[in-house]
């Protein structure tokens, strides 16, 4: 059965883009990333699972306070 995961797309960008500010999720990659995983509407346990380990190495202290609402926000509506 096919898959429409993203999460091989997202962990790529994430490890070339996303952490190349130190630990810092910018709102256009926090954006990136969450679009890729909503692409079919559906975020699957593979892409959870990448945006977990994602949003866990971002460093709280560094995000902007918008970003940390809509992680927050992301990781309830999408339970994780």
């Amino acid at each position: 059965m096919p898959t429409h995961s993203k999460a091989g797309q997202i962990l790529s960008y994430s490890l070339s883009a996303g952490f190349a500010n130190g630990g810092v999720i910018s709102k256009d990659a926090f954006e990136f990333i969450t679009n890729l995983a909503l692409e079919d509407q559906v975020v699957d346990d593979d892409e959870k699972n990448v945006l977990q380990v994602i949003f866990d190495r971002a460093d709280p202290r560094k995000l902007s306070l918008e970003v940390r609402g809509e992680m927050a926000e992301f990781r309830r509506v999408h339970g994780f």
